[in-house]
């Protein structure tokens, strides 16, 4: 079984992926082709594993931290995957052992995570939350702590993006619309902006350095909704202004850049302030243009999802994966992938994953390779990794 959650939160909370998210800009491709591909088995890790974090090192290895094996103890010990030889190797253990937590590569190639939970939950949610952070350095192979997060504030599926300066960004997570900046030098954090009704959005920083959040969910006294709000920052979140809105409002979605300034949103959990309206997965998707503000609606996804993992193609397009669909009351986690062509704007199925699974990041490498690992079935943690292997095929038509 997987982790129960609260009833007032979905349990597609756990897509950290946060990875999930943070973007990765890619050139448009060519007119004359469309993907196709399938995943194949890319090694297993040394635990089994969902709910945690990985993120690409300077190397080329990837940093493996955090989630659950069995619940509900977090895993403490740390490994290191090598995408070339397929090896997984062990990195040390962490201070607090963690999962639901955010991380990011800094600019000096240490990894700073932070937040999640620490321990075993208890009747009480808020016991086991972490304020607290710490900081991975590659050359050694070792955790240091780092500052608690101002007023011992905890955080829950937060994100991360890095800073040019050298630092990092924290926004968001399970009732915190408040942003952190993070000074690597004294090791401290430093409140910023604040956004009460984006707590579970996924960032994007475009291709222009321009902060986008679409969508995302707040807290309130009858538990978490979703929201349609566009906001951007040019200065990574001092001046966060509120741009559009969504036609869908959605929280666990993916936001993807491609094509310079453009956000592909995509399925989520949608839960309206009416307490009358079921909550349910989306499979609807909408392109946001990041200068602008405006969105509009694409095709449909074939598989309504939430809770999944994305990541852009070298050719533009944008691949998405895994997740669960909740509609009508039957939850099931999926196998399913699809790719958005951004012609067409349409979605096609291409080769499912070996493994269904959700909570499972997405690391896309320096030369564009796709690893999904670890994630949760429907009966627990998986321990294996698979490597999208795209294949272009012939495109049948252009979009009218």
């Amino acid at each position: 079984m997987r982790f129960p959650l609260p009833t007032s939160t979905p349990r597609v909370a756990l897509q950290v992926a946060k990875l999930i998210l943070i973007a990765v800009v890619v050139t448009a491709g060519s007119a004359n082709a469309v993907t196709s591909g399938s995943w194949r088995f890319a090694g297993f890790m040394l635990h089994p594993r969902y709910g945690h974090t990985a993120t690409l090192l300077k190397d080329g290895t990837v940093l493996i931290v955090g989630g659950v094996d069995t619940w509900p103890t977090p895993v403490g010990e740390a490994e290191l995957f090598d995408p070339h030889s397929g090896a997984f190797l062990p990195a040390g253990r962490m201070f607090a052992p963690r999962w639901g937590h955010a991380s990011v590569l800094l600019k000096d190639g240490r990894v700073l995570i932070v937040g999640g939970y620490s321990k075993p939950r208890d009747s009480s949610i808020d016991l086991a939350l972490e304020a607290t952070a710490e900081i991975f350095d590659p050359a050694t192979r070792t955790f240091a702590r780092a500052a608690q997060l101002p007023s011992d504030q905890t955080r829950w599926v937060a994100s991360l993006i890095a800073l040019p300066d050298g630092g990092a960004l924290l926004l968001g997570g399970r009732c915190s619309g408040q942003f952190e900046r993070f000074d690597p030098t004294a090791s401290s954090f430093t409140p910023d902006a604040y956004t009460p009704f984006q707590q579970f959005v996924p960032p994007v920083v475009t291709a222009s350095g321009r902060l986008i959040l679409a969508g995302g969910g707040s807290c309130t006294g009858r538990g978490e909704f979703s929201t349609t709000m566009i906001s951007s920052s040019d200065d990574y979140g001092e001046n966060l202004s509120t741009i559009g809105q969504l036609n869908d409002s959605r929280m666990f979605h993916t936001a993807t850049s491609f094509g310079g300034e453009q956000l592909l949103v995509a399925g989520g959990f949608a839960r309206d302030f009416n307490p009358q309206m079921q909550a349910g997965t989306l499979a609807s998707a909408e392109v946001v243009d990041a200068a602008t503000g405006m969105s509009r609606r694409v095709g449909s996804l074939n598989q309504a999802r939430s809770g999944h993992s994305a990541a852009p193609l070298k050719n533009g397009e944008v691949l998405l994966t895994g997740g669960e669909s909740a509609v009508n009351g039957s939850n099931q986690v999926l196998s399913s992938t699809e790719i958005y062509d951004p012609v067409r704007e349409t979605f096609h199925f291409v080769g499912s994953l070996n493994v269904a699974r959700i909570s499972a990041p997405l690391v896309v490498t320096a030369d564009g390779r796709i690893f999904i690992l670890g994630g949760s079935t429907d009966v627990g943690a998986v321990s294996s990794a698979e490597e999208f292997i795209p294949y272009p095929t012939r495109r049948r038509a252009s979009k009218p």
